[in-house]
């Protein structure tokens, strides 16, 4: 037998979108179909782009910047800004205003003096740009009216993100005069003037979703606020055409923007907005053409190069234990997913790896480890839902006041805490779950046991199980209509579950809760 390619090779791809090659790039060309994720690089109305975790923002992000910056036309790229301000100046600077939407208003503006300082910056500071302004005496003028307003005082020019952690750590507390002040149009101005003469400007902004899970919440808000400064700036006259600010957001402020003020769609103008929307269709389409890409060696059958699931992993069906039910191989692998890129990869590489040594003649022993495999990365991918619903349970634990960075330090900067609230979780879940489907009068009674449980344990009875499963993709509820496992989908408003008569848990908590299989079938979950 020929012998396998080496474990460490990934032979589905990396996890990781900053890494991952353009060559193992999965097209997604039917608008019609796909919608978002037929964004295409030399898409120029693509500003704003959001997702889930592992749903590929931040390699749709490099794709339109390699566009923009090897593309037939002349544009000045900056890099991608991946490093976001800290959680705990986010969680301070959000609890100073009294509403929600007093917090995403005042984060609006905050974000709009960050990327217009930001552009002034680079164009006294990066000569690519500068060179394209004719007036000298500007440049100069720039650096006298706003260098206090730069992150560095160096000769470096700063991004966007450099710009609101600087402003947020001013220990005179300029920022109040900040955005009480005029300083936004007085940027906005000199902004116009400075591009006048330029070529377009491109300035990303990714990462945001590196510490959303320490505060939810706050990170919520100011993601929300950045989704209307981008707006705002696109919309400036004389400016929008000219700087393409692209950013990457978490998918719930989708949800969230839907459901908010009267003002929220003119903020989410599908025009400029490209939600990467993954449902079991994407996912389907996403492994069949990560297989075209496989090499040959890692298949167990090459039967007239046809690269399916079946031919690859060398069985049509697997055996699911608990339901007694043969099962087609790839919807088996599928449905314990969360119909991520990130997921299939996940699973992708491990199958490669653990199959390697079985003969393709041992169909028992390939079976056996197709179970455990899968199992093992639902298991994962379950884990990371929960540390996720743990974060959120976490962010409303902090006192409602607090004046110390380090007491909100303390919450933010704590793993240990969230993965302690996260086992909690897990207990709870796994003691007073019986079954991976329960009627409605079962889930009303186990969330009268969770708000006695959060009341007892951390003080908190305003955190609703049902919702925080739900907007998490943890449950579903079965359809009345069509007989289908419905989970949260990008599409829809607001964050709260539809009332059901029957609820029914993701298939990755099967493993991860180890939940009784009752039902008439196996959970498929749908987002349709």
């Amino acid at each position: 037998m020929t012998p396998p390619l080496p474990p460490d090779s990934s032979p589905f791809g990396h996890t990781d979108g900053a890494r991952e090659d353009f060559a193992n790039l999965v097209e997604f060309t039917d608008s019609r179909r796909w919608r978002g994720l037929a964004c295409q690089p030399n898409d120029a109305s693509a500003r704003i782009l959001m997702g889930r975790k592992g749903s590929g923002k931040t390699y749709f992000i490099r794709r339109v910047r390699d566009e923009a910056l090897n593309g037939p036309s002349a544009n000045f790229v900056t890099t991608v800004q991946e490093e976001p301000p800290s959680t705990e100046l986010v969680v301070l600077f959000t609890r100073r205003w009294d509403s929600p939407s007093s917090a995403i208003s005042k984060w609006a503006d905050l974000w709009t003096i960050a990327i217009l300082s930001s552009v002034a910056s680079h164009a006294a500071r990066n000569e690519a740009l500068s060179r394209h302004i004719p007036d000298r005496g500007l440049i100069d003028l720039i650096e006298k009216e706003f260098s206090y307003l730069f992150a560095t005082r160096q000769y470096r020019p700063c991004d966007a993100c450099e710009q609101v952690q600087h402003l947020l750590s001013d220990r005179r507390q300029r920022i109040d005069i900040l955005l009480t002040s005029n300083i936004a149009q007085d940027l906005r101005y000199r902004v116009q003037q400075l591009l006048a003469n330029a070529p377009p400007a491109y300035f990303f902004i990714d990462g945001m979703d590196n510490f959303f899970d320490q505060a939810p919440y706050h990170w919520l808000l100011c993601q929300r606020g950045l989704l209307q400064a981008v707006r705002s700036v696109l919309t400036m006259p004389h400016i929008g055409g000219k700087l393409h600010v692209s950013v990457a957001l978490r998918d719930v402020i989708w949800s969230s923007a839907k459901s908010g003020s009267e003002h929220s769609l003119r903020f989410i103008d599908p025009t400029y907005t490209r939600v990467l929307e993954w449902n079991s269709d994407a996912a389907r389409y996403f492994l069949e053409q990560k297989l075209q890409r496989l090499d040959s060696r890692w298949f167990k059958r090459f039967d007239k190069g046809n690269r399916s699931v079946a031919n690859w992993i060398g069985i049509d069906v697997v055996h699911n234990l608990r339901y007694g039910k043969r099962e087609p191989v790839v919807d088996y692998l599928l449905r314990h997913t969360r119909f991520l890129p990130r997921d299939i990869v996940v699973i992708g590489n491990s199958l490669c790896e653990r199959l390697a040594g079985i003969s393709s003649d041992d169909i028992s022993a390939i079976a056996s480890e197709v179970r455990d495999t899968v199992s093992y990365c639902a298991k994962l991918f379950g884990q990371e839902q929960i540390q996720i619903c743990a974060a959120e349970l976490v962010s409303h634990l902090m006192p409602a006041k607090s004046t110390g960075r380090g007491e909100v330090a303390s919450f933010v900067e704590s793993p240990d805490l969230t993965s302690a609230v996260a086992e909690r979780i897990n207990v709870f879940l796994h003691d007073n779950v019986g079954g991976i489907r329960l009627s409605k009068n079962e889930f009303d009674q186990l969330a009268e046991k969770w708000r006695e449980f959060t009341a007892s344990e951390y003080s908190v009875s305003s955190v609703d199980l049902r919702d925080l499963l739900w907007r998490n993709r943890l449950l579903g509820y079965r359809s009345r209509s069509n007989g289908r496992d419905l989970f949260f989908s990008d599409r829809e408003i607001g964050s709260r579950i539809p009332t059901a008569t029957e609820y029914v848990f993701h298939p990755i908590l099967t493993d991860t809760l180890d939940l009784a299989a009752n039902g008439d079938s196996p959970v498929v979950p749908s987002c349709e």
